[in-house]
């Protein structure tokens, strides 16, 4: 992970912190999980003060995509001049599916982080 930047303000970053420590921009690299393989992966999260170990397979759904249009108005019959696109957001839906064990529990490690 040589070489990565701030996708906000550009400035280098350390792969170990979940924010740009100049802008606060927050950033998660996503590209080291298959969605194509449906091979399960690990996935580790802090909910409510605990760390949630779970064996699941993730899967990505729908990518939508929505513009903030403005145009410009004018001339003799004050018709549009230009339209141009103010703000883009991408909106993607990724599900992660829990994998039950032999036993059809799911596998799920739970430690108390206090």
């Amino acid at each position: 992970m040589k070489g990565k930047n701030c996708p906000n303000c550009a400035a280098p970053y350390n792969v170990n912190l979940t924010k740009c420590p100049y802008c606060g921009t927050s950033y998660f690299d996503l590209t080291a999980i298959d969605f194509d393989s449906g091979k399960p992966i690990f996935l580790k999260l802090k909910v409510n003060g605990y760390t949630v170990t779970e064996k699941c397979v993730p899967q990505c759904g729908a990518i939508t995509i929505e513009d903030d249009m403005v145009g410009a108005y004018g001339g003799a019959s004050f018709g549009p001049l230009i339209k141009f696109v103010r703000n883009r957001n991408a909106k993607l839906n990724i599900a992660f599916e829990a994998v039950p064990d032999e036993n059809g529990n799911l596998f799920t490690v739970v430690v108390n982080d206090d």
